[in-house]
C-alpha cells in the first residue's frame, strides 16, 4: 500500500478507519539555518563593511545598506576538514576539491533561497478527529523546524503521526473495552450473588 497522500494545510485524511485533521503552519520562531543546522559554511551577521576576498553577498537588505556574506574561503576549509560530498561517487582523487567547491556553491544557494524566501521553516500538526470532525484531546502531534520544500519528509512526518496515533487509540479502546466488560460481568456477578 502506497504511504504517498498529497498533503496541503487543512486537509482531513482517513487512514485506519480515522480521521486526521492537518495543519501546516510557517515556523518563524527557528533559528537561522546556517546558525540552527549543522553542515553549513560561515555566514556573517548584517553589516555595512564592504566584502572582502573570499566572501559572497548572500542578501542584502531592503534598503541596500547592508549585506550578510558567505565567507567561501572558510566554507571551502571547514568542508574539507567536515569532508562535505554529496555523496557521488568520485572517480579521480583530483576531482575531491572539485567536488567540495561545488557542494560549497550548493550550500550557498541553498542559503541564498532561504534568504529569499524561496523555502522557509513550517510546522505541522497531526489531529485525530471525533466523528463531528471535533480534535480528540490528546491526540495532537506537532514537530516544527521543517523545511517547506521538504515534501517527502512532510509526507513521512504526517504518515509516521497518524500511523503512532492509531496504535496509541487502538491499544486505548481495546484496554476501554476490556474494563468496560469486567465491570459489566462484576456488576452483574455481584448482583446475582447480593439476591
Amino acid at each position: 500500500m502506497s504511504r504517498h497522500i498529497d498533503i496541503a494545510d487543512g486537509d482531513i485524511i482517513t487512514k485506519g478507519g480515522l480521521r486526521f485533521r492537518i495543519n501546516i503552519t510557517r515556523d518563524d520562531s527557528a533559528a537561522l539555518p546556517w546558525i540552527d543546522c549543522e553542515g553549513h559554511g560561515v555566514v556573517s551577521d548584517w553589516t555595512s563593511r564592504d566584502k572582502r576576498p573570499g566572501e559572497r553577498i548572500l542578501c542584502t537588505s531592503y534598503g541596500g545598506a547592508s549585506h550578510r556574506f558567505y565567507d567561501v574561503a572558510t566554507s571551502m576549509k571547514i568542508a574539507r576538514r567536515d569532508k562535505w560530498s554529496s555523496g557521488e561517487w568520485l572517480p579521480n582523487p583530483a576531482t575531491v576539491g572539485m567536488e567540495r567547491a561545488r557542494t560549497v556553491e550548493k550550500d550557498f544557494e541553498y542559503l541564498r533561497a532561504w534568504c529569499n524566501d524561496e523555502w522557509h521553516y513550517v510546522g505541522i500538526s497531526v489531529t485525530l478527529l471525533s466523528n463531528s470532525d471535533n480534535a480528540i484531546t490528546n491526540y495532537n502531534y506537532v514537530l516544527r523546524g521543517i523545511e517547506s520544500n521538504s515534501d517527502d519528509y512532510l509526507q513521512q512526518v504526517t504518515h509516521d503521526f497518524m500511523d503512532e496515533m492509531i496504535k496509541q487509540h487502538t491499544k486505548e479502546t481495546h484496554e476501554a473495552d476490556y474494563w468496560a466488560e469486567r465491570d459489566v460481568i462484576t456488576s452483574d456477578k455481584f448482583t446475582r450473588e447480593r439476591k
